[in-house]
Protein backbone atom coordinates (compact mmCIF):
# COMPACT_ATOMS: atom_id res chain seq x y z
CA UNK A 1 0.00 0.00 0.00
CA UNK A 2 1.23 3.46 -0.77
CA UNK A 3 -0.74 4.94 2.13
CA UNK A 4 -2.27 2.88 4.93
CA UNK A 5 -2.43 5.24 7.89
CA UNK A 6 -4.27 3.60 10.82
CA UNK A 7 -5.33 0.48 8.85
CA UNK A 8 -4.94 -2.77 10.84
CA UNK A 9 -4.79 -0.84 14.10
CA UNK A 10 -7.24 -0.54 16.95
CA UNK A 11 -8.27 2.92 15.68
CA UNK A 12 -11.80 3.44 14.43
CA UNK A 13 -12.32 2.66 10.74
CA UNK A 14 -13.34 6.31 10.42
CA UNK A 15 -9.70 7.26 11.14
CA UNK A 16 -8.28 5.00 8.43
CA UNK A 17 -6.67 6.52 5.36
CA UNK A 18 -9.17 6.79 2.49
CA UNK A 19 -12.26 6.19 4.63
CA UNK A 20 -14.87 8.92 5.06
CA UNK A 21 -17.57 8.70 7.69
CA UNK A 22 -20.58 10.50 8.96
CA UNK A 23 -19.72 10.90 12.64
CA UNK A 24 -22.35 10.01 15.18
CA UNK A 25 -22.52 11.36 18.71
CA UNK A 26 -19.59 13.01 20.49
CA UNK A 27 -16.39 14.07 18.78
CA UNK A 28 -14.02 11.19 18.17
CA UNK A 29 -16.70 8.53 18.37
CA UNK A 30 -17.27 6.00 15.65
CA UNK A 31 -19.42 6.85 12.71
CA UNK A 32 -21.04 5.37 9.64
CA UNK A 33 -18.68 4.62 6.77
CA UNK A 34 -19.90 6.52 3.71
CA UNK A 35 -16.96 6.24 1.32
CA UNK A 36 -13.83 4.21 0.78
CA UNK A 37 -11.47 5.95 -1.64
CA UNK A 38 -8.11 4.29 -2.31
CA UNK A 39 -7.27 5.14 -5.95
CA UNK A 40 -3.72 4.42 -7.10
CA UNK A 41 -2.75 3.15 -3.68
CA UNK A 42 -0.82 0.04 -4.71
CA UNK A 43 -3.52 -2.42 -3.64
CA UNK A 44 -3.11 -6.00 -4.87
CA UNK A 45 -4.94 -9.31 -4.53
CA UNK A 46 -8.68 -9.79 -4.64
CA UNK A 47 -11.65 -8.61 -2.61
CA UNK A 48 -12.68 -11.51 -0.36
CA UNK A 49 -16.50 -11.75 -0.46
CA UNK A 50 -16.82 -11.67 3.33
CA UNK A 51 -14.63 -8.59 3.59
CA UNK A 52 -17.05 -6.54 1.52
CA UNK A 53 -19.52 -6.38 4.38
CA UNK A 54 -17.12 -6.37 7.33
CA UNK A 55 -17.63 -3.24 9.38
CA UNK A 56 -19.13 -1.24 6.52
CA UNK A 57 -22.87 -1.70 6.86
CA UNK A 58 -25.36 -0.76 4.20
CA UNK A 59 -24.78 2.97 3.99
CA UNK A 60 -21.68 2.98 1.80
CA UNK A 61 -22.19 5.59 -0.93
CA UNK A 62 -18.84 5.46 -2.71
CA UNK A 63 -16.16 2.85 -3.38
CA UNK A 64 -13.11 3.89 -5.42
CA UNK A 65 -10.41 1.28 -5.91
CA UNK A 66 -9.30 2.60 -9.32
CA UNK A 67 -5.72 2.43 -10.51
CA UNK A 68 -4.59 -0.48 -8.38
CA UNK A 69 -3.86 -4.16 -9.11
CA UNK A 70 -6.96 -5.64 -7.50
CA UNK A 71 -8.10 -8.76 -9.34
CA UNK A 72 -10.40 -11.73 -9.29
CA UNK A 73 -14.08 -11.38 -10.00
CA UNK A 74 -16.21 -8.41 -9.00
CA UNK A 75 -17.84 -9.62 -5.76
CA UNK A 76 -21.59 -10.21 -5.87
CA UNK A 77 -21.72 -8.89 -2.31
CA UNK A 78 -21.30 -5.35 -3.69
CA UNK A 79 -24.92 -5.65 -4.80
CA UNK A 80 -26.15 -5.28 -1.22
CA UNK A 81 -24.98 -1.69 -0.84
CA UNK A 82 -28.32 -0.06 -1.56
CA UNK A 83 -26.94 3.47 -1.07
CA UNK A 84 -23.95 3.03 -3.39
CA UNK A 85 -23.87 5.87 -5.91
CA UNK A 86 -20.28 5.57 -7.20
CA UNK A 87 -18.44 2.32 -7.91
CA UNK A 88 -15.04 2.91 -9.50
CA UNK A 89 -13.11 -0.27 -10.29
CA UNK A 90 -11.33 0.94 -13.44
CA UNK A 91 -7.70 0.15 -14.22
CA UNK A 92 -7.37 -2.99 -12.12
CA UNK A 93 -7.10 -6.72 -12.87
CA UNK A 94 -10.73 -7.79 -12.49
CA UNK A 95 -11.89 -10.71 -14.64
CA UNK A 96 -15.13 -12.55 -15.32
CA UNK A 97 -18.58 -11.03 -15.52
CA UNK A 98 -20.35 -8.10 -13.92
CA UNK A 99 -22.65 -9.59 -11.25
CA UNK A 100 -26.34 -9.38 -12.16
CA UNK A 101 -27.28 -8.10 -8.72
CA UNK A 102 -25.44 -4.79 -9.31
CA UNK A 103 -28.58 -3.91 -11.27
CA UNK A 104 -30.41 -3.77 -7.92
CA UNK A 105 -28.38 -0.71 -6.91
CA UNK A 106 -31.13 1.84 -7.56
CA UNK A 107 -28.95 4.76 -6.37
CA UNK A 108 -25.96 3.92 -8.56
CA UNK A 109 -25.05 6.97 -10.67
CA UNK A 110 -21.52 6.10 -11.84
CA UNK A 111 -19.98 2.72 -12.64
CA UNK A 112 -16.46 2.48 -14.06
CA UNK A 113 -15.14 -0.95 -15.03
CA UNK A 114 -12.83 -0.06 -17.94
CA UNK A 115 -9.18 -1.10 -17.85
CA UNK A 116 -9.94 -4.63 -16.63
CA UNK A 117 -10.41 -8.02 -18.31
CA UNK A 118 -14.16 -8.17 -17.69
CA UNK A 119 -16.12 -10.15 -20.27
CA UNK A 120 -19.65 -11.38 -20.87
CA UNK A 121 -22.75 -9.27 -21.29
CA UNK A 122 -23.62 -6.17 -19.29
CA UNK A 123 -26.54 -7.15 -17.02
CA UNK A 124 -29.91 -5.99 -18.34
CA UNK A 125 -30.88 -4.49 -14.98
CA UNK A 126 -27.83 -2.20 -15.08
CA UNK A 127 -28.76 -1.08 -18.59
CA UNK A 128 -32.30 -0.42 -17.33
CA UNK A 129 -30.84 1.99 -14.76
CA UNK A 130 -29.16 3.86 -17.63
CA UNK A 131 -32.43 3.92 -19.60
CA UNK A 132 -34.25 5.26 -16.52
CA UNK A 133 -31.72 8.10 -16.17
CA UNK A 134 -30.43 6.92 -12.80
CA UNK A 135 -27.06 5.55 -13.96
CA UNK A 136 -24.80 7.38 -16.38
CA UNK A 137 -23.50 5.22 -19.25
CA UNK A 138 -21.08 2.64 -17.85
CA UNK A 139 -17.42 3.22 -18.72
CA UNK A 140 -16.30 -0.16 -20.06
CA UNK A 141 -13.97 -1.95 -22.44
CA UNK A 142 -16.49 -3.18 -24.99
CA UNK A 143 -16.56 -6.43 -26.96
CA UNK A 144 -14.98 -4.84 -30.02
CA UNK A 145 -11.78 -4.67 -27.97
CA UNK A 146 -12.32 -8.09 -26.35
CA UNK A 147 -14.30 -6.88 -23.34
CA UNK A 148 -17.95 -6.57 -22.37
CA UNK A 149 -20.86 -7.02 -24.72
CA UNK A 150 -22.86 -3.87 -24.18
CA UNK A 151 -25.48 -1.85 -26.03
CA UNK A 152 -24.22 1.59 -27.10
CA UNK A 153 -26.99 3.25 -25.09
CA UNK A 154 -25.80 1.49 -21.93
CA UNK A 155 -22.03 1.78 -22.13
CA UNK A 156 -19.45 4.37 -22.95
CA UNK A 157 -16.90 2.20 -24.69
CA UNK A 158 -13.34 3.28 -23.97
Amino acid sequence: WAASTHWATDRSECDWYGVSCVRMGSAGSDGIIREISLPGNGLTGSIPPGAVLAGVGGRLAGLDLSGNAVGGTVPEALGVFANLSVLDLRDNDFTGRIPDNLGKLKNLEYLYVDGNAITGRMPDDLCSLVEDGVLNPVAADCAASGGLECDPDCCECV
